[in-house]
């Protein structure tokens, strides 16, 4: 066998011994960061944030609340570059460790407001999809408690009602248009986010259907 042949067999041999690990090592994962928090973010229309951004700060402020309970990295993360370390890291793992994206959907991303997350808001502007407030306020007003005596309560927090009645009614609604308002802005890093987010679905939207 000439030596023209034996190289030709062994780089033929190479070769494929190199395709059959790529394709073992793609099919591991190894190769891919398909699945990796970073990608799914990005999928959903989040924008990674980069460490120049501005809004570190009011992220970072949120970050080290005394009620952030739920949503630590795990690790002591003392200063906002350690949290943007803390990022860096956790939008490389994979996106099936779900406490992990969620947390980066929170601290790691341009924040987005609450409304781009619920769909078929209601309009908040006066005299905006009226007969669908109407039957909002109707819904509304049953969670007042306790029914009779005070201090009441309702659903939402900070909209209180006037008495229910014809001559309150145009009122009530905007007072219910102001707490949907207020939520619709809520952005992603704020800790009652995901409450507003709940809050909407429930009183921002005409649930007719």
């Amino acid at each position: 066998m000439n030596s023209l042949l034996v190289k030709s067999i062994a780089l033929a041999c190479g070769a494929s011994a190199a395709v059959g690990g790529g394709i073992l090592a793609w099919s591991k994962g190894l190769f891919s960061n398909s699945k990796s928090i970073k990608n799914k973010l990005i999928s959903e229309k989040y924008q990674i944030l980069k460490s120049d951004s501005t809004h570190w700060t009011k992220i970072w402020e949120q970050y080290q609340k005394g009620e952030n309970k739920d949503w630590k990295f795990k690790g002591q993360i003392n200063s906002i570059e350690l949290l943007k370390t803390a990022c860096n890291r956790v939008i490389e793992e994979s996106r099936e460790n779900q406490s992990l994206y969620k947390n980066a959907s929170k601290w790691c991303v341009v924040p987005r407001k609450a409304e781009e997350f619920v769909s078929g808001l209601l309009d908040v502007t006066e005299g905006k999809d009226g007969d669908a407030w109407g039957r909002v306020l109707t819904r509304y007003a049953n969670t007042k408690t306790p029914k009779s005596g005070s201090p009441t309560k309702y659903a939402l927090e900070g909209v209180l009602l006037s008495e229910p009645n014809d001559n309150n009614k145009t009122d009530n609604i905007k007072k219910l248009q102001g707490g949907c308002s207020s939520r619709r802005s809520k952005l992603t890093y704020e800790l009652d986010f995901d409450g507003s987010i709940k809050e909407m679905e429930e009183w921002c939207v005409d649930r007719r259907n």
